[in-house]
């Protein structure tokens, strides 16, 4: 009679629990929203127009950052 090995079984366990990692980092990728030529001149021209004290466009330049990161991360799960 055999004796019964845990380690074996959970093993196998951890393997399958992580069988779809790959998938679920892919789905962590947040979407790069692409904006039209026209959109993108309106809001350049919106942004000269700031007070010269405005918070704004450092917001923006955080949000160009992420931007960055999700077109990153985009392509080193596809």
């Amino acid at each position: 009679m055999r004796c019964f090995k845990p380690r074996r079984i959970l093993l196998v366990i951890l393997l399958l629990s992580t069988a779809r990692c790959g998938k679920a980092v892919s789905d962590a990728c947040p979407p790069v929203i692409t904006y039209d030529q026209a959109t993108q001149t309106r809001v350049a021209d919106e942004l000269m127009h700031l007070p010269p004290d405005s918070d704004l466009p450092r917001w923006i330049a955080d949000y160009g950052q992420l931007r960055a990161m999700a077109r990153a991360c985009a392509s080193t799960v596809q």
